[in-house]
């Protein structure tokens, strides 16, 4: 069983929702200004597990013939996913402990639109490979020996 789509799915809505608070908490009141931050890291941390499936879907989707490049542009997004978003997890946790005066304002809504666009990218590669080859679904294909 393909555990994959299972565990992709909520840490992709997670980068969203922290991306979309981060613009919005200043204009809603019982928003807390942390919330999109602590968002972020528990959808970077999810991202671990998604990550991990994702390797081991690419067994099973790497016979199909033809998916070769387009599985491997989505594992290097999803891999740099991954570890951009540990990173950048913990240099805005640190910024915040370093600094909590500060709201590094524009950092974490480039940080957060970065972040974004990259879950969009692999998530648009992940979907072409479903619709162009079957990846995951059961779908009989021509697999290569």
């Amino acid at each position: 069983m393909d555990f994959h789509p299972f565990f992709i799915h909520f840490p992709i809505s997670l980068f969203f929702v922290s991306f979309i608070i981060e613009l919005i908490y200043k204009k809603i009141v019982w928003i807390h200004s942390n919330i999109s931050l602590f968002i972020f890291v528990v959808a970077s941390i999810l991202s671990i597990p998604a990550a991990y499936t994702g390797n081991s879907a690419e067994y099973n989707a790497g016979k199909i013939m033809g998916i070769q490049r387009l599985l491997e542009a989505h594992e290097s997004v999803g891999t740099l996913l991954v570890i951009s978003g540990i990173l950048f997890s913990f240099m805005l946790i640190f910024f915040k402990l370093k600094y909590p005066s500060k709201s590094f304002s524009f950092l974490r809504k480039s940080i957060f639109l970065l972040m974004t666009v990259m879950v969009l990218y692999t998530g648009f590669l992940g979907g072409k490979m479903v619709q162009e080859f079957g990846a995951g679904t059961n779908i009989k294909i021509e697999v290569s020996n």
